[in-house]
Formats: structure tokens, C-alpha cells, sequence
């Protein structure tokens, strides 16, 4: 009798630490559980390349993680490839727009969306030559104010970052800059579909970053 609760008290030890032991109080985005080689880390930012505050990462995301002036001179390389048929000011390079406007990459046409088209916008060097909720975002050469509800990757919570999205409903690529929460459903768009007819981006959708479709219609 006493050799089977012996054994009796063993099974039930083991139990209780399989248990325990079942992902407890694990977040596969937080902490990298999911898959053999598990999810990237919020916050993580692996191959970090920087430019004016802006940093992107290997994880294919872009984070601001510190407030810089951007540079502002006329570009010579092509911005974009393809016909423009969207309101504003079509452009292909810097030079066909106003002085204190630069090209900026606003969609893709064409059945594969191989194609590109663009817009002028106006330039910015800081976040004060912007609206109250916007950022001066900086690129090759050129800065602009994009939508964001953080300045910086220490306006959010954790190990959040300010991370960027670019979102095409079909009507124009519409930019902005939230911050990762342990809710979102995928770190950038390499997480979504990228193959036709999906088409997804890693974008907000007002309260977390999930998978939407791109190049729907405008009205849908």
C-alpha cells in the first residue's frame, strides 16, 4: 500500500507541473513563443538601420526612436514608375513639383501592382512644421508630416515602439505612426498575405495592429 501511494503521489506531481508548465502566462508575441523559431519580439529590432531618429529594422518594421531634423534636397533618382490618375499633383521626380514640395511614393497600379505613382507634398525639417497629430517623418532626402499618435518610442508602454504602417485601401497609401501594444496580431507585413488576391499590410485599425486588405475600392 504504501509503494502505490508512493507512486500514486509521483503521477500527480507530474501532472501538476505539465500543467503549470503550458504556456503559462506566456504572450507568443511578447514573448517570442509560436513556430520553431518563435514570433519577433515586441520591441525587438533586429539589423537596425538608422536615419534622422528613424530606425528600420530586419523585421521589416520602421520605429522613431528619437526626435531629429531631416535633411531636404531635391532628389535626381526616380520616385515613382507608373500613371497617375488620384487627385493632387502627380509627379515622378522631385523636380516636378513646387520648390518646398517633394515626390512622394502615394500607391500602385497595374494588375500586379507592379507599377508606382506619386504625389507632391509639402517638405518638413521638424515636427513643428506639422500639425499638432503629425510627425515629420523623415526620408531619402526629403521629410514630410504623416498622421501619428506618438512622438517617439517613450510615449509607449512597455517595450512598445512608434512603429510605422502603410496602408493602401486602393485610393492612395495612407501612412502612420501608433504604437505596438501586446494585443496586435502581427509586428510588420511580413506576417500578412502578400501573394494576390489578399494583398495584406500590418496596419492600426484604430486600436491595435492587425492584417488589412489592401487595394480594395475607395467606397468599400
Amino acid at each position: 500500500m504504501l509503494r502505490f501511494d508512493l507512486l500514486l503521489a509521483g503521477l500527480l506531481s507530474s501532472v501538476m507541473l505539465s500543467v503549470g508548465g503550458c504556456d503559462a502566462g506566456m504572450d507568443p508575441l511578447v514573448d517570442g513563443g509560436g513556430g520553431a523559431g518563435g514570433e519577433p519580439q515586441l520591441g525587438g529590432c533586429s539589423e537596425p538601420v538608422e536615419n534622422h531618429g528613424f530606425v528600420q529594422c530586419g523585421e521589416g518594421y520602421r520605429h522613431r526612436a528619437s526626435q531629429e531634423a531631416c535633411s531636404n534636397v531635391e532628389r535626381d533618382e526616380r520616385v515613382a514608375s507608373g500613371p497617375c490618375g488620384i487627385e493632387g499633383e502627380c509627379c515622378e521626380f522631385d523636380s516636378d513639383c513646387a520648390q518646398d514640395e517633394a515626390c512622394w511614393l502615394k500607391g500602385h497600379t497595374g494588375q500586379d501592382r507592379s507599377d508606382t505613382y506619386g504625389t507632391c507634398a509639402a517638405r518638413c525639417e521638424t515636427d513643428d512644421d506639422c500639425a499638432g497629430s503629425e510627425i515629420c517623418e523623415c526620408g531619402a532626402g526629403a521629410g514630410r508630416c504623416v498622421p501619428s499618435s506618438c512622438t517617439v518610442d517613450s510615449d509607449c508602454a512597455g517595450d512598445g515602439l512608434c512603429v510605422r504602417s502603410a496602408h493602401d485601401e486602393g485610393c492612395g497609401q495612407r501612412v502612420q505612426y501608433t504604437c505596438q501594444t501586446p494585443d496586435d496580431a502581427c509586428i510588420s507585413d511580413n506576417d500578412c498575405a502578400a501573394d494576390a488576391p489578399d494583398f495584406e499590410t500590418c496596419a492600426s485599425d484604430g486600436t491595435r495592429r492587425v492584417c488589412l486588405n489592401q487595394y480594395q475600392s475607395c467606397d468599400s
